[in-house]
């Protein structure tokens, strides 16, 4: 059965009265190309098992079916479970669906299900949540060893910005603390059904063994980047001052003097081992009295 037909799946949706839902982002991806370039990206070795989080009709999980050796695809919706299960996968033997929610799930129980060791994750994932999906990823990252995800493009430029562009802020250096991203390959809105209103990439994260900066509590590290992005048109004197750090101004003034950044500086000019720095600034009693 080629999920990559349009008229094959517009018939699956029809004749089981389903019909794509905006709100779950239902965009069903029916490009073969796309397909094989997601697969490569993540280089799957033979022998070992993938998670696939929103598989839909399965066009994403049928390749990732010959690629591995085993698939656990996460489906919410009860309605594309059946579809999956009856009809597009039934007879796929290397592949459990499961009908639950990826962000309300038991992860490691779900990823136990591939076997002993990290797992790759390779996903065509909802752009609604693309942010949660990829926060839970990370800070499960004992579980996973790469991560191959499509996401809106504006979303993929967030996560491998550079400091000093517009697109660098939190989300950059929360993903960059766990993971090395890049940005795998642009994907038309035609390669959907139905085609979404935004461009899309496939992004690549490629986790760390342990955080970025071992010996730096990564809650610190990030409680000082959101309150430098809190509100970004404030220089660092000023931005530290807010939540969740709340500094005085003379604290704020007396630990950026410490590592020697200018406090009128933007925390959009920083480079992650300059966040890095500043959160070890004094990190056993608090941040430097002014």
């Amino acid at each position: 059965m080629s999920l990559t037909a349009p008229s094959v799946v517009s018939e699956i949706l029809r004749r089981r009265g389903l019909r794509p839902n905006r709100r779950r982002g239902q965009n069903f991806l029916i490009d073969g190309n796309v397909l094989g370039k997601v697969v490569q990206a993540a280089e799957l070795r033979p022998n070992e098992g993938v998670l696939e989080i929103g598989p839909g009709l399965g066009a994403l999980t049928q390749q990732l079916a010959r690629a591995a050796a085993r698939v656990v695809a996460v489906e919410v919706d009860s309605g594309l479970y059946a579809a999956l299960t009856e009809e597009t996968l039934a007879e796929a033997g290397n592949v459990e669906v499961v009908h639950a929610d990826f962000l309300e799930c038991d992860l490691p129980e779900m990823v136990g299900r591939l076997g002993p060791g990290r797992h790759p994750v390779v996903a065509n994932i909802p752009y609604s949540i693309t942010s949660p999906v990829i926060v839970r990823l990370l800070e499960h990252g004992s579980l996973f060893d790469r991560v191959v995800l499509m996401v809106q493009k504006e979303v993929a430029d967030r996560l491998t910005a550079a400091p000093g562009t517009g697109d660098y802020g939190s989300l950059t250096l929360f993903v960059d603390l766990y993971a090395e991203a890049r940005q795998v390959g642009l994907v038309v809105r035609r390669a959907f059904l139905p085609p979404p209103d935004v461009d899309s990439a496939i992004v690549r994260l490629d986790l760390r063994e342990q955080p970025r900066f071992p010996g730096l509590p990564p809650r610190r590290y990030l409680d000082v980047v959101h309150s430098a992005f809190r509100q970004r048109r404030k220089n660092l004197a000023n931005a530290l001052t807010g939540p969740p750090l709340s500094w005085t101004r003379d604290q704020a003034r007396a630990a950026l003097a410490a590592v020697g950044i200018d406090p009128n500086r933007r925390g959009e000019t920083l480079s992650p081992e300059e966040f890095a720095a500043l959160a070890g600034c004094g990190l056993a009693s608090g941040p430097p009295s002014g």
